[in-house]
């Protein structure tokens, strides 16, 4: 099986069938980043990225991992759409989905606690949103979180230290005090439907 990183060499060099598996084999990260952010725009949002990727193939070597390359060019997406859909100044230290999106019931969740932990994720800032979900959901490093955010190791573990004090904090006051942050965040991992 080829790696991330020869199978997206491959594709900018115009092989299709090496673009579809890496594709296929992201979709489910993209598709669990933008969701739980932008709702029915996902599917426009992960094609934006994948374009991205291709029109930035030069910049792959400054990577560690093609995941950590695709999820920033992810992030930056992201950021443009909530700045273009926003009324306002956006400050992503400052700004939650929930301000920022005129109809966050718009999502469909599963059950209560995927509702729960999707509600206390947009009450957080985005930027302390996007950390937990990327260390809990897609399972990124300190050192790629801190390659996707282009911010120095030091702050991605403050940054994920505040987010998890913010969102046991949410989760608390939405469900009483023995709500258990981890389990939640791992059992609500959000994933493309069939």
């Amino acid at each position: 099986m080829p790696s991330d990183a020869e199978l997206f060499a491959a594709w900018c060099e115009g092989n299709d069938k090496a673009g579809n598996a890496l594709l296929r084999g992201h979709f489910p990260r993209l598709y669990c980043f933008f969701h739980n952010k932008a709702g029915d725009h996902t599917e426009d949002l992960i094609q934006q990225t994948m374009l991205a990727c291709v029109q930035a193939r030069g910049r792959l070597e400054d990577h560690s991992s093609f995941r950590a390359f695709l999820l920033r060019i992810a992030r930056n997406k992201l950021y443009d759409f909530l700045r273009a859909n926003s009324r306002n100044r956006v400050d992503f230290g400052v700004s939650s989905v929930h301000d920022l999106r005129p109809s966050p019931s718009s999502l469909v969740a599963r059950d209560q606690e995927h509702v729960r932990v999707l509600e206390s994720l947009q009450a957080l800032p985005v930027d302390l949103q996007v950390v937990i979900e990327q260390h809990y959901w897609d399972e990124l490093t300190v050192r790629e979180v801190a390659e996707v955010l282009e911010i120095p190791t030091g702050t991605v573990k403050s940054l994920l230290r505040r987010a998890r004090q913010a969102l046991g904090s949410e989760l608390r006051r939405r469900t009483g005090p023995h709500a258990e942050l981890v389990g939640a965040m791992r059992r609500c991992r959000p994933g493309p439907t069939s």
